[in-house]
């Protein structure tokens, strides 16, 4: 399947696919089957828009703004309901690995 193509493309230019594990020339993309031409696509593909970093400062910024250092109330209630009671051996509480 040979189309037209452009006076730009004509010249030699190489890319190296690592999904279809070889080096093809540019101007093959024209003739290459739709399967291997989406994963040749899928590969060189980026993302050209200001919102995303935008979108990553403000997440982050949320995260940072809302951190809290130290062990947090949250963290503490949970540490809590971990303790197991010990029945049987009258040694009270073991507590993360040791015994109280």
């Amino acid at each position: 399947m040979s189309r037209d193509i452009p006076p730009q493309e004509q010249n030699r230019k190489w890319f190296r696919s690592h999904l279809l594990n070889r080096e093809l020339e540019l101007q093959e993309l024209y003739d290459l089957p739709q399967g291997e031409l989406d994963l040749v696509m899928a590969e060189t593909a980026e993302i050209h828009s200001p919102q995303i970093p935008q979108h990553f400062t403000r997440e982050m910024d949320l995260l940072w703004n809302s951190a809290e250092p130290g062990i947090t109330a949250h963290i503490q209630r949970n540490l809590e309901h971990r303790k197991i009671p010990m029945r049987g051996w009258g040694r009270g509480v073991l507590e993360m690995g040791k015994v109280a």
